[in-house]
């Protein structure tokens, strides 16, 4: 028998087809307490406990001549002071010059090891990810109260409470709520995943006409393109087309998408959104001029805190890596999907695809 097998961590020992034992490796021997010498040549039931010598002829060898194997059967292997040592026993017959039958031995407590062993690293996964969502949680509680405050006054200066505000301060008041209300918005959701073993808010599917969506968008990203000196386009939205999704979700993806595509994309750079509409499917494809995705990376970047290409982001611009997974569980929540086709150094396409909806209804 060779090395690799001598020293495995598990007994191997192989016999003729009438249970003359041919070989037997090192780990077996220190198990039974005995020299192979001793062992070679004997009969395998020779081995056995009572129990486990009735068991063997009248299951373990039947099967292997029926199927060609049998799978961890408990037996009774005697050792040198003839004390039963539990094992647990796979068998395999194979034709060589003959047809041998090739056994592989593991003590029941070795095996009652490996499986505390796989209890104790689930338990600290689950402990893992209690902590991660009790840090999302005290995260969103945090923010909370401050944005809170910030659409508060905002509402106020909004009303005239105030005094009466310039069309300038008003416009600017508006940007203000907008994105402190879906600020909000994002915050309650990560509660919301906390809070819930599944993870999805609730729903509101209505149809959404695809250009006041866009105009939007387009409203609360103003800013921060202006700011990134962006070259901003929508094409296709000026159509009369519609999708039949959540507004708020619908809105919520886009909204990642296009400040992911500011984030990786340097000043001056190209963004563009664009509908394209085929069949009963409406695509809204989000394309920049950053730096692309490697090939291996753009199925990870849709898992939880996933994050690529982070060291060059700006210290604001820096997340938990939870956005792109979670648009992509509202993208199939609402019947759609949300993908990405992207080739380094030439950019990337998001392409978020949902129902086309139906004319609006009459009356």
């Amino acid at each position: 028998m060779d090395g690799l097998l001598d020293n495995a961590p598990c007994g191997f020992l192989t016999t003729d087809d009438a249970g003359v034992v041919l070989q037997i490796n090192a780990t077996l021997c220190r198990m039974l307490e005995l020299q192979p010498d001793q062992l070679q040549g004997r009969l395998l039931s020779e081995l056995l406990s009572p129990g486990a010598r009735v068991f063997h002829a009248t299951h373990v060898i039947p099967l292997t001549r029926l199927q060609g194997e049998v799978q961890e059967v408990l037996l009774g292997l005697l050792n040198g002071r003839g004390e039963e040592l539990p094992v647990l026993c796979s068998a395999a017959r194979r034709q060589s010059d003959q047809w041998v039958l090739d056994y592989v031995f593991l003590t029941a407590r070795d095996r009652r090891d490996f499986e505390d062993e796989l209890v104790e690293a689930r338990r600290r996964a689950e402990t893992a990810v209690e902590a991660r969502e009790r840090f999302l949680a005290t995260v969103s509680h945090e923010l909370r109260t401050p944005l809170n405050a910030v659409i508060g006054f905002a509402d106020l200066l909004d009303s005239g409470h105030s005094g009466a505000l310039t069309e300038e301060q008003a416009q600017q008041v508006g940007y203000i709520l907008d994105a402190g209300r879906y600020l909000g918005t994002l915050v309650e959701d990560i509660l919301g995943f906390t809070q819930m073993g599944s993870g999805l808010p609730e729903l509101h599917p209505a149809r959404v006409p695809v250009g006041r969506l866009m105009e939007r968008i387009e409203r609360l990203m103003a800013t921060e393109l202006s700011r990134q000196g962006m070259q901003f386009e929508v094409h296709g939205a000026e159509q009369e087309i519609a999708v039949w999704a959540d507004p708020d979700r619908a809105q919520q993806i886009l909204v990642n998408l296009l400040g992911n595509a500011i984030k990786f994309t340097d000043a001056g750079g190209h963004v563009r959104c664009e509908c394209v509409a085929r069949g009963s499917w409406v695509d809204l494809q989000v394309t920049d001029s950053g730096p692309g995705i490697a090939v291996d990376d753009q199925q990870r970047i849709f898992k939880p805190f996933v994050q690529i290409g982070r060291d060059g982001l700006r210290a604001s611009y820096r997340g938990l890596g939870l956005g792109l997974a979670i648009s992509r569980e509202l993208a199939l929540a609402m019947e759609g999907e949300l993908t990405v086709r992207s080739e380094p150094g030439r950019g990337s396409t998001f392409t978020l695809t949902l129902p086309l909806a139906g004319p609006p209804a009459q009356g």
